[in-house]
């Protein structure tokens, strides 16, 4: 391998890496910076098992691991199973801007990139400047193309997202909104107002209970290990419906 690790500096936006040379008993495995997109792996007595779902990995006639009790503890906490962590003993979670290395049965783990903070002596007027740019970049960056909309709850940052994207579109775009019949949970008229305001196409869909119950055995195997946070129904459904109505 010509760059070795120094190759992950040349690799930009989101990604599971693998450099595999088999002759060599070599590999190096790596995610994004963020940890857009996921690799797990298992690494005992000489065997490296790695895939971006655990049950790729379970699939393996020569992995051994069980649930871990300390996995289940994390997911009553958290609702959620934090990296590095999995629900299987064995079995670890590359984290953002992680790497593993294992070069003839050794393992090297560590960080190709942390993100650094310094401490701005830029005033608060300056930093304002910076933001609108940063914005629209970073949202010109996932907009491709001309049906690209955006998922709008009438919060702060759906409401930024879709005023920055009509801004960069120059024209109505349209956006998508979950609704509750339940009060105290349903955000509609939020999203009402803020497409109001920024002259948006709004698309609304009330989530039903029967909508909940025919998306859990979905929503279960897309996670591949438990995870709690109930949000996962409405961004799923979402999701469906902007991509029906496209």
């Amino acid at each position: 391998m010509r760059d070795g690790r120094s190759v992950l500096d040349k690799i930009k936006g989101p990604f599971a890496f693998c450099l595999l040379e088999p002759e060599r008993r070599y590999a190096l495995l790596a995610i994004d910076r963020i940890g857009i997109r996921p690799l797990a792996f298992y690494c005992q007595n000489g065997l490296l098992v790695f895939g971006s779902e655990l049950d790729q990995i379970m699939g393996h006639p020569g992995v051994k691991a069980a649930v871990d009790p300390q996995a289940i503890f994390n997911y009553l906490y958290f609702h959620m199973i934090p990296s590095p962590g999995s629900i299987y003993s064995g079995v670890s979670k590359l984290q953002p801007g992680e790497f593993l290395e294992f070069n003839n049965g050794q393992l090297t783990r560590d960080f190709y990139w942390q993100l650094r903070y310094n401490d701005s002596n830029c005033s608060k007027k300056e930093l304002l400047a910076q933001l609108q740019p940063q914005l629209q970049q970073s949202v010109s960056a996932c907009a491709p193309d001309d049906h690209t909309g955006a998922f709008l709850s009438g919060g702060l940052d759906s409401s930024t997202v879709t005023r920055v994207l009509s801004k960069i579109a120059n024209r109505p775009i349209d956006a998508f909104t979950m609704g509750f019949d339940a009060d105290g949970y349903d955000e509609m008229e939020y999203a009402r107002i803020t497409a109001a305001h920024f002259k948006v196409n709004l698309h609304e869909y009330y989530v039903t209970p029967a909508d909940v119950l025919q998306a859990m055995p979905l929503i279960a195997q897309t996670y591949d290990e438990p995870f709690g946070n109930d949000s996962a129904v409405p961004a799923y459904y979402c999701a469906k419906f902007a991509r029906e109505l496209a």
